[in-house]
């Protein structure tokens, strides 16, 4: 579906103020994939950017906290100790208020740079964290990252002068919400395969929010997918015969030539099947391709490689959309052309569609396959053919997401 917005004047009203355009010139946003706009980590998030303010003193008091971590806990002890006099002599009474609340920031920091929402990577020398696929080493999770540095350094991953270019204060710049970045906008245009996957929450936002009530539907240019496509849904009840059904799958494929891309929630996931006797199986004939491994630089390889004659390739669900999976193989082709199998059922059907984009590009053939391992409800799912246990799927999935639109809503 194309999207459209009318044109709007020279001046848009945002949060109450006009803004008037640059050289009173209008502005186009193209959005692809609406879907994307709507996830966790744009409607509702804040782009927050942030520049590290660096003194002698700073890095000093940083230096004594993670020093004594454990040991200096309150506010009140770091009060009393020397460096928070230096800091006094240098900068107070005009930035007291400032340190002060910086200082409680890094105090609780300590206490939570080891949690897994703060989850990182040490890459080419630097922290990095999980983003979109790869790994961004700009990203910075406040004090906790300044504490993740010098717990790296003490381990000789990190080097001194990268662990001083990252200390001093962390000083926020601005919040920026993504949600209104559309409103400066006059006119919005967008293409999107997914439309009609959006909640009605969602739906609301684009007609009376972002005042999108324009669509022109149109037909793929790769026209239908044949008959044989999907595959439907196989389930079982256990991790175990989950692993071995996907071996079972992956030995098929390779069996007939073909190539397959297996698609995992999460990192964990993967490692689990890899390391279940079943994965330790196809050690040989696998690649795996998540932010952890450090292919960001190597995508373009696994991305064409994935698609040659007896390849299989297990990705993260992030690399479900995006990637262009082009089947050059002569021999996939005649075969039944690339394989996609989806290991888990998707919260949001937009990345269903997306992952299964994967295969049948440009009028090639391939298919579809979700293999699920479901072991609390399994008993009430046996029996029943495939399209009866993807629509029961279906109906509690979109229920789900339903609930989940209601309480973004509120």
């Amino acid at each position: 579906a194309l999207l459209h917005g009318d044109l709007g004047p020279k001046e848009q009203h945002v949060g109450g103020m006009d803004i008037p355009s640059a050289n009173n010139r209008l502005k186009i946003l193209l959005i692809d994939e609406v879907d994307v706009f709507f996830s966790e980590n744009f409607y509702g998030a804040l782009y927050q950017p942030s520049v590290l303010f660096q003194s002698p003193e700073v890095i000093e008091l940083q230096t004594f906290l993670w020093q004594n971590r454990g040991v200096m806990n309150t506010f009140r002890q770091v009060q009393s100790s020397p460096v928070y006099a230096k800091l006094e002599q240098q900068f107070f009474p005009r930035l007291k208020r400032l340190i002060d609340a910086h200082i409680q920031l890094m105090l609780h920091a300590l206490t939570t740079y080891t949690e897994a929402e703060h989850d990182y990577q040490v890459q080419d020398g630097q922290i990095g964290y999980a983003e979109h696929g790869g790994v961004n080493t700009t990203l910075r999770h406040g004090y906790n990252t300044t504490f993740q540095y010098f717990k790296e350094f003490e381990k000789g991953r990190i080097a001194t002068p990268v662990l001083e270019r990252n200390l001093g204060l962390s000083i926020c710049c601005g919040r920026f919400s993504y949600a209104e970045i559309p409103c400066t906008y006059a006119q919005i245009l967008g293409v999107t395969g997914t439309l009609v996957s959006l909640g009605k929450f969602e739906q609301s936002i684009v007609q009376d929010v972002y005042k999108i009530q324009g669509k022109s539907v149109m037909p793929s240019m790769y026209g239908r997918r044949d008959t044989e496509f999907d595959k439907g849904v196989h389930i079982e009840k256990n991790k175990s015969q989950w692993h071995r059904k996907i071996q079972d799958e992956i030995n098929a494929m390779v069996g007939t030539k073909r190539s397959a891309l297996v698609f995992f929630e999460n990192e964990y996931e993967i490692q689990e099947f890899m390391s279940s006797e079943y994965g330790q199986r196809l050690q040989n004939c696998i690649s795996v391709v998540t932010a952890a491994n450090n292919i960001e630089n190597n995508l373009d390889h696994y991305v064409r490689q994935a698609t040659r004659s007896g390849e299989v390739t297990l990705f993260h669900r992030v690399f479900g959309r995006g990637l262009d999976f082009v089947c050059l193989d002569d021999t996939v082709l005649a075969q039944g052309g690339v394989a996609v199998i989806q290991t888990f059922l998707s919260e949001d059907i937009s990345e269903e569609i997306q992952i299964k984009g994967r295969t049948c590009r440009q009028g090639e053939k391939g298919t579809y396959k979700m293999i699920l391992c479901i072991e609390g409800d399994f008993e009430s799912l046996v029996g029943k053919d495939t399209h009866e246990l993807y629509k029961l799927l279906d109906t509690g999935r979109r229920q789900k997401f339903s609930m989940k639109s209601g309480v973004r809503r509120r």
